[in-house]
């Protein structure tokens, strides 16, 4: 139970006996025992601060119990360890870190955590509770689901676990089953119980297969070191099972998946369908690459690929995940557990000088929640009275009622006219304090107790109850932009019937005015590439909203490296790459560059890659574009000579001096241009991690110059070489100009007959 390995069926070639089970009445009468004996210590744990509604779930770890904040109005999750693994060595500080890395994580498509508690006898923690349904249940019910809401389900999750991976948090259990979908149709990551958090210490699990196999990475399955490219693999998996209906490797036993996954090729980006648009294939086979070098360099770099936008309210797409996320077992749980309201308890609002006697009138569907104070004992409920005849209760109540109409005439008198000084009509007026004890309240049976409890002789509303109370904001209109163009969002803020509250006044902010202004009308104008997040915030209540807005910078040129012509012998290839820029010569990251040659019988050209290769003799123009702006190139292919009756001696090898030079060259301008993928085109070794911290780098440097000069080159074999290199950057930072010399040893590796850079020491 505490480590998880899985003991049944043959291990090892050595076959396992079973001993008989306990007859099923006998364990199901002890596992409801349990589960309520639960229950009961959760309320007593929690007295006066939330009322336990249901169960939603339960785990070998965990249960989780729906429950109602009572200082705060609104519905919370409470996640309970199992008594019986408190005593597990490890258990309780695994259960913790759970709680403490959700909590560290504030994103909008990651689950929060409220707070955790712990007693003698539990261990617990309140997070939000997600009114919605869990996607694993929505692909098998509609599998497969239509393109857009894959590309939102994806862009969304993979933006959460991008935060998380830039925080040192690798969640290492993506599948469906983790993700919800609220009745907001928004995707939330939930479940990080088995995380790996870079700076813990003392609970590290390296050579254990942790996860789930039918999304587990190969490196998972091998019990390898994971990093954030093991989410991106999982979430791979579970774009292609929302896509085709079908997981992406199934067996008969937990080894064969674990086996496929290692083993059998990633799947052709063909496989996903003629509907899966090639741009979004090639993303996500991708993301299924067996080594982790060789997917995206991190998750958040295949999210333009992936191009999800953020789908309006009134979206058809949208609507369709709303609808699915109301039709799961949570409404029938809510639609049992629907009580009114609890107010806040007597002794929160009096203070501690108050007397907490009072108990509160039970409604027909729930027991009133018990105040709990340090001074007195709980009560015990009086005696049920006898029961009474229906007719002698009939006779009783209209009794009552006609007692109460005339007591209200002799206090009220209409016919008397509203007395001299009397407040005018549309005000409320408070009556002044009177001497003396306050009269007794009535009193009304208690329904479910048997006891009886004070309440107010007039259950009029007053002024601030019959007031609608905004609940919550919702924001319209967001979609991405075209620098320049310009887009109206609206917010409308709802009571908490779900009702629109008119002439509810908003301010607007946008995150990044650089990429996006809006005024207080709510008009959004794209200023510059990049993603900013809109919040909206009302001014008469503590409600607000966000959305987020990305604007795609206007293309103004694209530039092929290196700049040619260049002659290429025919059956070779050579590696081109492209660079976008912007307004004020801003480049542009992220953008899918089209190559295209204009001959393919002299040179063809990878489609997405930019590898051209020599097919005939001849000139041909290569061209990339994006957004409709190209930049172009010639590729020469001379004819080969025909040969002479007498040979010649032929000529010398190629200087590999030039070449690696070159080579260097080209690094420094991908380096300067900060194009990451022209700078993994020629170094294709550097590593992820690498990767991740050298963009994050050249982020911070404005104005940067880039020189690097090979020296001493030194030839290995003839395809091996080492050379020095020196150097600098010189940048500007945080307002000051700086300067970083440069001195390493580059060694170049000869693939197909072009020379890359295989290590930098």
């Amino acid at each position: 139970m505490t480590c998880g390995a899985d003991v049944s069926g043959e291990q090892s070639r050595v076959a396992t006996s079973v001993s008989p089970a306990r007859p099923a009445t006998r364990v199901g009468n002890a596992t409801q025992a349990l589960q309520r004996n639960l229950l009961e210590a959760l309320r007593d744990a929690t007295l006066g601060e939330y009322e336990i509604l249901a169960e939603l779930g339960r785990g070998g770890m965990a249960t989780v119990f729906l429950a109602h904040d009572i200082q705060l109005d609104r519905k919370v999750a409470i996640k309970v360890m199992n008594p019986q693994l408190v005593a597990g060595e490890g258990m309780v500080e695994r259960f913790k870190l759970e709680a403490r890395t959700a909590a560290g994580l504030s994103h909008p498509h990651i689950i929060p955590i409220y707070a955790v508690r712990q007693t003698d006898d539990l261990l617990y923690f309140v997070m939000k509770f997600i009114e919605g349904r869990p996607l694993d249940s929505i692909i098998k019910q509609s599998a497969p689901l239509p393109v857009p809401m894959v590309r939102s389900i994806v862009t969304k999750v993979g933006e959460a676990l991008g935060y998380a991976h830039r925080r040192g948090v690798v969640h290492r259990d993506i599948k469906p089953a983790n993700i919800m979908i609220d009745i907001e149709g928004m995707p939330i990551v939930t479940d990080f119980g088995i995380a790996k958090v870079a700076d813990t210490q003392g609970l590290t699990m390296t050579g254990a297969t942790i996860g789930t196999p039918t999304y587990m990475s190969p490196e998972q399955c091998n019990a390898q070191p994971i990093t954030g490219a093991s989410d991106q693999y999982s979430l791979g998996v579970m774009a292609y099972e929302m896509l085709t209906g079908r997981p992406l490797y199934d067996g008969d036993s937990v080894m064969t998946i674990m086996f496929k996954h290692v083993h059998d090729a990633p799947p052709a980006p063909e496989t996903l369908g003629s509907q899966v648009p090639r741009g979004l294939a090639e993303a996500i086979t991708r993301m299924l690459r067996k080594a982790p070098a060789e997917r995206w360099p991190s998750i958040e770099d295949a999210l333009p690929f992936v191009v999800g936008t953020s789908l309006a309210y009134d979206d058809s797409v949208r609507t369709q995940m709303m609808q699915f996320a109301r039709a799961g077992s949570q409404r029938e749980i809510l639609d049992r557990v629907s009580t009114p309201r609890s107010p806040i308890p007597v002794a929160a609002l009096s203070g501690p000088t108050e007397s907490a006697e009072t108990v509160r009138v039970a409604s027909p569907q729930q027991p009133a929640p018990r105040a709990k104070t340090a001074a007195q004992p709980p009560l015990r409920p009086a005696p049920a009275p006898a029961p009474r005849s229906r007719a002698g209760l009939v006779v009783g109540l209209v009794a009552v009622l006609v007692l109460g109409v005339a007591g209200a005439l002799a206090v009220l008198k209409p016919w008397a006219g509203p007395p001299a000084g009397s407040a005018p009509a549309g005000t409320v007026a408070t009556a002044p304090p009177v001497a003396g004890p306050p009269p007794p309240a009535a009193t009304v049976p208690a329904e479910t107790t048997g006891t009886t409890s004070p309440t107010p002789a007039s259950s009029a509303p007053t002024a601030a109850q019959a007031a609608p109370v905004a609940a919550r904001m919702q924001i319209a209109g967001a979609s991405d932009l075209e620098e320049g163009n310009a887009v109206t969002l609206t917010a409308t803020v709802f009571d908490r019937r779900g009702q629109p509250l008119r002439a509810a006044a908003v301010d607007w902010e946008s995150s990044d005015v650089g990429v996006a202004t809006i005024d207080r009308n709510g008009l959004v104008r794209g200023m510059g590439d990049g993603r900013a997040t809109i919040t909206a915030t009302a001014r008469s209540a503590p409600v607000r909203a966000e959305a987020e807005v990305t604007v795609r910078g206007a293309v103004r040129r694209v530039e092929i490296t290196p700049a040619g012509p260049h002659d290429v012998p025919i059956g070779e290839s050579r590696q081109l790459g492209a660079t976008v820029y912007g307004t004020a010569d801003r480049v542009l990251a992220g953008r899918l560059i089209e190559w295209t040659s204009s001959d393919d019988d002299v040179a063809t050209v990878t489609p997405t890659g930019g590898r051209v290769t020599a097919r005939g003799p001849g000139t041909a123009t290569v061209t990339a574009a994006t957004s409709g702006v190209v930049g172009t190139v010639a590729i020469r292919a001379p004819a080969r000579a025909a040969p002479p009756a007498t040979p010649p001696p032929g000529p010398p090898p190629p200087d590999p001096q030039v070449a690696v030079a070159e080579l260097v060259t080209q690094y420094a301008n991908a380096l300067q241009s900060r194009d990451m993928s022209r700078v993994l085109a020629l170094y294709p070794a550097m590593q992820p991690e690498q990767a991740q911290e050298l963009r994050a780098s050249l982020h911070l440097m404005e104005g940067l110059l880039v020189s690097l000069v090979a020296d001493n080159v030194v030839l290995i074999d003839q395809n091996r070489a080492r050379a020095r290199v020196t150097g600098r950057f010189t940048y500007r930072q945080r307002g000051r100009d700086r300067t970083l010399p440069i001195d390493n040893t580059y060694n170049f590796e000869r693939r197909d007959g072009v020379w890359m850079i295989a290590s930098i020491l």
